[in-house]
């Protein structure tokens, strides 16, 4: 048996003023996030229980968990990314760049720099562009005087009865430019408040999370499928029987979109009084195999 402390400490963020008045304030969400991660994972040194040497659903079951809710938040971001790129002309007729059973619109609100993209996938199945699964609505409250590239862009997405391939998805996600910073490339950040909701009834992981989320390639290019990005941060989570977890990205996450899946990069993941894991996404192969790291075992997990 050897000890495992872990001391977790709430995230300090400094930010600029918001130019927009918005009801949903990104100074609240950063507090609510800060308050939610205290909540999650406030906790004391203690003997850490140690796993089996025998590696099982189980003592995996923190990173498979993981693997499904990055991913899935990710991938809605590519959505709401490709809707906004195209705008709702390009999204009438002929092969829907989200599926044809999707409908997607424009509203204005309240507040004349904010408008609303709905996102609407239907009730019954919608067969979407990268085969996968979805119903329900993403509510996409955007700024609209400013490009994502530039001070001020910040969006907000809901999920309204929002399903992929039998995960529903709840929480919302809030995302800001960051500006260039010393790397030169365009980077926002991220703070989600995350719910999915495991597929036949077997719970529901919960938590809050913070990313970074840099630009790395096909900024200068109109279509969205040579982006590729680069994600960093951490994160706090519950899982389905209340068992606790803290989780660092340790190599930026690529997310590139012309895979339909994260395909390189390493997340540590630390449950409350027991081994840590590590979740190895590869080396860049387009592939939807990522490979669980318990105590040295090793297993391959498949990406939804």
């Amino acid at each position: 048996m050897r000890h495992l402390c872990l001391i977790f400490m709430p995230i300090l963020i400094t930010t600029g003023k918001n130019r927009y008045n918005y009801m949903f304030s990104k100074k609240l969400s950063i507090i609510a996030w800060s308050v939610l991660s205290l909540s999650i994972l406030a906790t004391s040194c203690k003997r850490e229980k140690e796993d089996d040497t025998i590696i099982n659903n189980e003592s995996t079951g923190y990173a498979e968990e993981q693997l499904i809710l990055e991913q899935i938040y990710s991938n809605a971001d590519r959505v709401v990314d490709r809707a906004l790129a195209l705008g709702v002309s390009s999204l009438k007729g002929g092969e829907h760049p989200l599926g044809g059973c999707t409908e997607v619109k424009i509203d204005t609100t309240d507040n004349p720099d904010i408008d609303l993209m709905t996102i609407d996938f239907g009730g019954s199945g919608c067969l979407g562009y990268d085969g996968r699964i979805r119903t329900g609505k993403l509510l996409v409250y955007f700024a609209n005087k400013v490009k994502d590239t530039e001070a001020g862009y910040y969006r907000r997405t809901v999920f309204n009865m929002y399903t992929v391939d039998g995960h529903r998805v709840g929480g919302h996600r809030e995302m800001w430019y960051n500006g260039t910073g010393t790397t030169g490339m365009h980077s926002h950040n991220i703070v989600s408040v995350d719910t999915i909701y495991l597929p036949n009834n077997t719970g529901k992981v919960t938590g809050s999370s913070l990313r970074t989320r840099e630009w790395f390639q096909g900024v200068s290019t109109p279509q969205t499928a040579d982006d590729i990005y680069r994600l960093t941060g951490s994160g706090n989570f519950i899982r389905p029987k209340g068992e606790r977890y803290y989780v660092e990205i340790a190599k930026p996450l690529v997310d590139a979109l012309n895979c339909n899946w994260i395909n390189e990069g390493v997340t540590n993941v630390y449950p409350e009084g027991a081994t840590q894991r590590v979740l190895d996404y590869g080396e860049g192969d387009c592939d939807n195999d990522a490979i669980i790291n318990v105590n040295g075992v090793k297993r391959i997990a498949k990406i939804p």
